[in-house]
């Protein structure tokens, strides 16, 4: 896991000197572009990668040592220490320079480069940390499912997933939990429900959740959430007065 997220986050870097000279919507076409090379390059060497058919991982049995169990309960509390570290990780960045930098880099780039802040190496060092994540879940993944093929890896829609749950649960750490816990069961029950041969009737009402949550919560379902907290906080001195 170490070795691929430390791959994925030199790959994060390279993508990110001649990508980050581009901005909007210019720069997720680039990546997404990148992702698509990949994804050809994956099937074309097929002594490495295995091709389209893809490389499956031997199955050794219960070994801590190849990180392999035959029971899920392992996996999902791997899983759950991978979340606390990304959520200590974004914490600690959030709250020190890089962060505060990143923030004004979000609201207006050109403002913050005239105050001095190098946005370029700041938002290099943003991209290593994502993606160094990104590889780490991306071999936790391959571990648990036990095989891997050029569609799973690099397709458009793995490509998306992330994008997308972002902007339906909204930003900070809260809001990509938020978007996740709602996307996945959705995604789950209408596999379950419709099955391999109504995926494009999947993918419309996929869609449609999107484009509804976004049209309704432009800033997420993080922010009508927060306003819940708050009122029910204010309400709770009141009924202690009383």
């Amino acid at each position: 896991m170490v070795i691929g997220g430390g791959l994925a986050a030199l790959m994060g870097v390279l993508l990110g000197f001649p990508c980050f000279r581009l901005r909007g919507a210019f720069y997720a076409l680039a990546t997404l572009a990148f992702a698509e090379v990949l994804r050809i390059l994956a099937i074309y060497f097929v002594d490495f990668t295995g091709g389209a058919e893809g490389l499956t991982v031997p199955l050794v049995g219960e070994s801590l040592y190849y990180f392999q169990f035959l029971s899920k309960v392992p996996y999902y509390y791997v899983m759950l220490a991978l979340l606390l570290v990304m959520i200590f990780v974004y914490h600690k960045v959030s709250t020190s320079k890089l962060g505060y930098y990143l923030s004004a880099i979000r609201e207006d780039e050109d403002a913050a480069s005239s105050l001095g802040i190098d946005t370029f190496k700041c938002k290099l060092k943003a991209a290593a940390i994502s993606a160094f994540f990104t590889g780490v879940l991306g071999v936790f993944y391959v571990q648990y499912t036990r095989f891997i093929h050029p569609a799973s890896a690099f397709s458009i829609w793995r490509s998306c997933d992330p994008i997308i749950i972002s902007a339906l649960g909204g930003p900070g750490i809260l809001g990509p939990i938020v978007g996740s816990s709602i996307i996945t069961p959705i995604t789950e029950v209408l596999i379950m429900t419709l099955g391999g041969g109504f995926a494009t009737v999947k993918m419309m009402i996929y869609g449609a959740v999107l484009v509804i949550a976004i049209l309704r919560m432009p800033g997420g379902l993080i922010v009508p959430l927060r306003k819940a907290y708050q009122r029910m906080a204010r309400r709770k001195p009141l009924q202690r007065r009383f």
